[in-house]
């Protein structure tokens, strides 16, 4: 690419301000900002995206709204047949979207289509019909997390080696892809953390004579609420110990009703407090001791970097994106991944060495801020946009 000014136009499928990869996107416009770059994003017009909306018109981020960017190309594992004979009627209608953003991007002379995450592929097309540079940022782990796939893993792929550049957020996404994707194309780079938000220098963990323990992110199988609160009981039940677990994210009517079932079967329904969705996590982890990361493959983990910038303790599964954030016995602990009981195990020997704990938060706190605070992830997003 030549020295001339970078304008990006970023395609995300969702908008939502809960979502941890539109919340990447918005910090790192910002960041980009500083180099001078323009950005700007084409998202769904949907009536849940309405606060993302509100937060683009407030930071000045120019966008454009249509319908075909919430139409992915992937579909749940378990899809019936009715399911998967829409698809084809979708990607029709895609195509036909392209042409719209398309214009747009003439109209404001944008140089990088940069796909937000990998459920989006209409910028890929865009990218073709303008002749603009194309970015792939793979932020999920769609099988193994979502219980996703893609309707054609084929074209997929095709796609995705067609892009000038495809961003893996951590080492676990970029080995899935690895053998399917050219390495020059194929970039690590980790998602990042805004320090000025989170980096909480001054705060100590063990305060108080009863242990808070933080579990964020929406609430899923997946994500493994159930794991911690069998946990918190077995703690209870064998230990004789009591803390307080505190549930942070959007729960459906029927799961909030089985997890809460669960806890009074475990006797800690006294002990476990379902937040819904909270816009002021800063202040859930500054007043956290333990930040426990329960779900079974996570691509990277934004929350766990976000309750480890803040100061607190974090255990999580010993699996994707999380084993490489976090380091047994190093800057925090790990488990077996569904394992109420290691859980237990790992719980109980944090509430035993304390002095040792806040020694692996100290630790935890400084490597986040080296590794993954949102300016460096930023500068190294820049830097790729510059070699293109």
């Amino acid at each position: 690419m030549d020295t001339g000014k970078i304008r990006v136009l970023f395609v995300e499928n969702a908008g939502l301000l809960s979502a941890g990869a539109f919340q990447s996107l918005v910090v790192l416009i910002g960041h980009l900002r500083e180099y001078g770059v323009e950005s700007h994003i084409i998202l769904p017009d949907r009536a849940d995206a309405a606060d993302g909306v509100r937060l683009l018109r407030e930071k000045g981020i120019p966008f454009m709204q249509m319908r075909g960017c919430s139409y992915t190309w992937n579909i749940r594992q378990s899809a019936g047949r009715r399911e998967r004979w829409k698809m084809p009627f979708k990607e029709i209608f895609v195509r036909l979207a392209s042409l719209r953003a398309a214009r747009y991007v003439r109209r404001n002379k944008i140089t990088i289509i940069h796909e937000n995450t990998s459920a989006c592929y209409m910028g890929m097309y865009v990218a073709r019909l303008t002749g603009a540079r194309h970015v792939w940022h793979i932020r999920e782990f769609m099988e193994e997390d979502f219980h996703m796939e893609f309707r054609n893993r084929k074209q997929a792929i095709r796609l995705f080696r067609r892009s000038d550049a495809v961003i893996a957020i951590s080492g676990a996404i970029f080995q899935k892809y690895a053998g399917e994707l050219d390495q020059d194309r194929l970039q690590l780079i980790y998602n990042g953390v805004p320090g000025d938000r989170f980096y909480k220098p001054e705060k100590k963990i063990f305060e108080e004579k009863v242990p808070l323990i933080l579990c964020a992110g929406r609430i899923n199988p997946g994500k493994g609420q159930d794991i911690l609160i069998r946990a918190v009981g077995i703690l209870k039940q064998r230990a004789s110990l009591t803390v307080r677990v505190k549930l942070a994210g959007a729960c459906e009517p029927d799961l909030y009703e089985k997890l809460y079932a669960l806890a009074a079967d475990c006797g800690v329904e006294d002990e476990v407090e379902f937040l819904g969705h909270c816009n002021d996590m800063p202040k859930l982890y500054e007043r956290s001791d333990i930040y426990c990361m329960c779900s079974r493959c996570e691509a990277f983990g934004r929350v766990t970097v976000e309750a480890m910038m803040s100061g607190d303790l974090v255990i999580g599964s010993d699996s994707g994106g999380t084993s490489e954030v976090i380091r047994h016995g190093q800057n925090g602990l790990l488990f077996e991944p569904g394992n109420a009981e290691d859980l237990a195990r790992q719980l109980l020997y944090a509430l035993g060495h304390r002095q040792e704990m806040k020694k692996l938060a100290d630790a935890g706190r400084t490597e986040a801020m080296k590794k993954y605070e949102s300016g460096i992830n930023a500068r190294h997003v820049y830097e790729l946009y510059r070699s293109l």
